[in-house]
């Protein structure tokens, strides 16, 4: 074989042999040892041990918010004040007294349906507490008695209506609904 032949024969290996170890090496990004770094390669979030723990809640939509029990930092002694408390003003429709009888030609606004009768009497005291007129009223439905808080009644739909907006400032959200005997 000629001897130029053979050293372009060597040299083109030795090119084929530097792309194999180097190519991989500039397509995945990797930097040498000697180069300097640039600020893409920064950890802007940081390691687990230095950022907080992440807290996970489930938020219901259609109940009241659960009861917070302070940590022992946030619980602070306070000197007891002497202060003329004032009851807070409600809502002209939900001041009014509700009939205690229902009849047909009534409206009422329906704030949940429960299985249980003890879940539904614990939230009509909620509501009861809150100053509107609820109660709860069972039915039969798919074979089992379920039970409704319903607040009012009211005499007509308008009525009902000015109900639930003063509910829905009080928190609750309701659903306006004729009387069922």
């Amino acid at each position: 074989m000629d001897r130029s032949l053979l050293e372009r024969m060597i040299g083109a290996t030795v090119l084929v042999i530097l792309l194999v170890i180097l190519a991989p090496a500039l397509l995945d990004g990797r930097q040498s040892q000697g180069r300097p770094s640039d600020t893409s390669d920064i950890d802007i979030l940081g390691t687990a041990e230095q950022q907080d723990p992440i807290r996970i809640a489930t938020i219901r939509l259609n109940s009241p918010p659960p009861d917070v029990q302070p940590t022992k930092t946030q619980v602070k002694k306070k000197k007891p004040v002497s202060a003329v408390v004032q009851s807070p003003k409600l809502a002209p429709a939900a001041a009014k007294p509700a009939a205690t009888r229902l009849t047909e030609g009534q409206w009422m606004v329906q704030l949940g349906s429960f299985s249980g009768e003890t879940n539904a009497e614990t939230y009509a005291a909620k509501v009861k507490s809150a100053g509107f007129p609820a109660l709860v009223r069972s039915f039969r439905s798919g074979g089992k008695t379920m039970y409704r808080v319903q607040v009012g009644p009211r005499g007509d739909r308008a009525g009902a209506e000015k109900l639930v907006s003063a509910l829905k400032t009080a928190g609750y959200k309701g659903v306006v609904m004729p009387v069922e005997l």
